[in-house]
Order: structure tokens, then C-alpha cells, then sequence
């Protein structure tokens, strides 16, 4: 459950439940009477983005805790935090202690957290809409996550990326210490944090907002059967709300990051099999 929740899947939990923090001040008005106060806009953008990191620290506290519980509950209690646990690749290993395993994946997730709420609040500074701003969000997140899965040349600590990957990157001895992905998630995070300070505030949308559609066909209504002027109503209704777009962007982006996944995993099933055939030459060699 760890591994499961401190990693792509707790971020999309993570993004769905709390995208709109920012975004929905907007589509509510409540932003304009907020403006209204001596409130800096940089002090409102700071504090959604702290109450964000510690909704994130409050999450990893309840899947390391319930993670911990689940055995006490159900089996033998774990107290041993010293327990050793094997890093293997194909050319080195190490042993590390359970604490100080689960101790760097609460760091790369929180510091993928930072990186991932500050270009959420970038891009909903820019937008209007809660919806789009999570859609982007989590588009460009998923693309970014398998570009990296898939290249060795972005599987580097300055890649934002790679810390999406934590899963993979505490599986083998890694290169690299865990201070340095702390360190380029803190600068990330902070440069996307700055520019979310330093732009205007957009209104920018992938479709007219609704007061600006009129909810009549030029804006005057005809006389026609009541079925009739029901379907055309509520049909107008939609486009005005955007639905079908946002259904239609729902759809690319399924196909899109399917795509993606699917590319992944053939190359990771190719390079496995010649893996093996390799071994087996070996091996038949011997």
C-alpha cells in the first residue's frame, strides 16, 4: 500500500482532491471579494500553496501510520525499524534500514508534491477553469513521469520527473544521494511557485466562459414544440458549461497517456526479453 499510495497514484488522489483549492475562488467570484481586502496576491498564492505541502505531510503521515497499523491489526506488531532490507541491481547492492527506506520515499514524494502543486497553481493562475487546470496538470505530469521511465539520459536528480519515479529510483542503489533530489525539488517547486507570483492573473479558457454564450440561438427565442425547445435548451446549456469539451479533452488525454503507457511497457518487455536471452547465452556458453 505504500509503494501504491507514496507514488502516481497518491498524487492523482492528491491532485482530484484538492486541484480546485486555487482555481475554485475563481469560478466562484470569491477571489473578487478577497481583491477587495489588503491582501497581497502573493500572500493568498503562498498560503493555498502551504496549506497544500501540509495536506501532503498529513497524507504521507496516514499511509506510513496506517501502514504500520494494518500488521499490528492483522498479524504480529513490526517494531524492528532497524530492520535490513536489500537494494539489488545488476552490478551492485546495499542494505539499508526499513526507517531510512521509508524515511527518502516520504522525501522524493513530498518533494514531487511541491513540484506538482506549484505547476498546478502556475497554470491555474493563468486559467479559469478548475477542470482544465487539473487536466493540464496532470497531462503534462503523466507525460513528463513516462519520458522519464523511458530515457536514462532524464533519469537524473535535475529532472522533476524523477521524482515521480520513487518507486523505481529506491528499488536499486542509486547513484545519487537523496539530498540532491530534495535540493532540485526545492528549486523547482520554487521557480514554478515564483513564476505563479510574478505572472498576471489570466482568465484564459479552452472555451468561451458561459456568460459570454447566450443560452438562445441568437440570443432570441422561437416558438416551437416544448420537446423541441427543451433538447435545444439543454444542449445549448452543455456547450455553455463546456462539457463536451471537457469530455472530449477527458477522452485525448485517456488516449494520449494510454498511448504512453503502452509504449513503456512494450520497451520494458523488450528490454527484459533480450535480458533474458542474454542470460541464457550465458549460461548455455558455460
Amino acid at each position: 500500500m505504500k509503494r501504491t499510495l507514496l507514488g502516481p497514484a497518491g498524487l492523482l488522489l492528491l491532485l482530484v482532491l484538492f486541484g480546485s483549492l486555487y482555481t475554485a475562488e475563481k469560478e466562484q467570484h470569491t477571489l473578487s471579494t478577497l481583491r477587495t481586502q489588503p491582501i497581497r496576491r502573493g500572500a493568498l498564492l503562498t498560503a493555498k500553496y502551504v496549506i497544500l505541502l501540509a495536506v501532503t505531510g498529513v497524507f504521507v503521515f496516514l499511509v506510513a501510520g496506517s501502514s504500520w497499523a494494518a500488521p499490528s491489526v492483522f498479524g504480529e506488531t513490526f517494531k524492528d525499524w532497524s530492520y535490513p532490507v536489500v537494494l539489488q541491481s545488476a552490478s551492485s547492492f546495499a542494505i539499508l534500514p526499513v526507517w531510512q527506506l521509508l524515511f527518502e520515499h516520504a522525501v522524493l514524494f513530498i518533494g514531487s508534491a511541491a513540484v506538482l502543486f506549484a505547476l498546478l497553481l502556475l497554470l491555474g493562475t493563468q486559467l479559469r477553469s478548475s477542470f482544465t487546470a487539473i487536466l493540464l496538470t496532470g497531462l503534462l505530469s503523466m507525460i513528463g513521469f513516462v519520458l522519464t521511465g523511458t530515457s536514462r539520459f532524464l533519469q537524473h536528480p535535475w529532472n522533476p520527473f524523477q521524482l515521480f519515479r520513487a518507486s523505481d529510483v529506491l528499488a536499486v542503489p542509486s547513484d545519487h544521494p537523496i539530498g540532491l533530489y530534495a535540493i532540485f525539488a526545492v528549486l523547482w517547486s520554487a521557480a514554478l511557485f515564483l513564476a505563479a507570483v510574478w505572472l498576471r492573473e489570466g482568465n484564459r479558457g479552452l472555451s468561451r466562459a458561459a456568460q459570454d454564450v447566450k443560452p438562445y440561438h441568437q440570443g432570441k427565442v422561437r416558438h416551437a414544440g416544448r420537446i423541441i425547445t427543451s433538447l435545444l435548451f439543454e444542449w445549448r446549456k452543455v456547450r455553455r458549461q463546456g462539457l463536451l469539451v471537457q469530455c472530449l479533452l477527458v477522452l485525448l488525454a485517456g488516449a494520449a497517456v494510454g498511448y504512453f503507457l503502452l509504449a513503456h511497457q512494450s520497451e520494458e518487455k523488450e528490454s527484459r526479453a533480450l535480458e533474458e536471452l542474454a542470460g541464457t547465452k550465458a549460461s548455455t556458453e558455460t
